[in-house]
């Protein structure tokens, strides 16, 4: 009889965790949006002190995400990224980049984010195997771990362990590793907003684990999801304007 209860009690419990690339999937449709704009606060905390830059953020579904700096020292810089190209534009130099392979890693204005972490994190189901680790409490929030594992070398990180909202499935805490298995950053979400039937991290914190006493904090606020955009916004006509 109580080997009934056990199994029965077990088979239950199986049934009720869902599979880690379902997660996942709900993962990446939390952060996805059919327009997305967001005013963005970056503040860098490294040896030097603290600093803050100023942007503007817009999104189109999954892979499209343009990016404007508006800070005085950055002003006019520009982000561009579609489905398999990420472009950059610095009014000083008055041309178009186009970033490829271990480019894409690099800090972005001198912060702990790279131009692929800001602009390729609603499209993890496509690059990463997935699977369900546990569950575990993260900041009062119950969550689901998972361990997803690169499906080639052409992502930024070889694996990622990351806690997901079992209610909103948006991510809570994530850790970033590189092939080595060293863990190369560390990310909290915080400060999360419902916007009607949306919610949305409001506050995102990095630090960067090969560099000692260095983090940046993304705060957006002034969002609008699903509103009508000019989608010439994501042109390359648009980033050299």
């Amino acid at each position: 009889m109580f080997a009934s209860v056990f199994f029965l009690s077990w088979g239950t419990l199986i049934a009720q965790t869902p599979d880690g690339e379902s997660i996942l999937k709900r993962v990446d449709a939390a952060q996805t949006f059919s327009t997305m704009k967001a005013v963005g606060t970056m503040t860098i905390t490294d040896s030097l002190g603290a600093r803050k830059t100023t942007f503007i953020n817009y999104t189109k579904g999954k892979d499209d995400t343009f990016m404007e700096f508006t800070s005085a020292a950055e002003k006019g810089q520009k982000i561009l990224r579609n489905a398999k190209e990420l472009y950059l534009f610095f009014p000083d130099a008055e041309e178009v980049t186009r970033l490829q392979g271990a480019a894409l890693r690099q800090s972005m204005a001198g912060s702990d984010i790279s131009y692929e972490d800001m602009t390729g994190t609603r499209n993890r189901s496509d690059n990463y195997t997935t699977g369900v680790e546990g569950s575990e409490i993260i900041d009062g929030r119950d969550c689901w771990k998972l361990l997803l594992t690169a499906k080639t070398r052409n992502v930024a990180y070889s694996k990622q362990e990351l806690w997901v909202d079992k209610v909103n499935y948006l991510p809570v805490k994530g850790l970033y590793y590189a092939l080595s298995g060293k863990v190369l950053k560390e990310l909290s979400f915080g400060d999360v907003e419902k916007m009607g039937a949306f919610a949305m991290s409001t506050r995102i914190q990095i630090i960067d684990k090969l560099k000692a006493g260095s983090k940046t904090e993304l705060r957006f606020s002034s969002i609008e999801i699903d509103k009508p955009m000019d989608l010439k916004i994501f042109t390359l006509e648009n980033l050299s304007w």
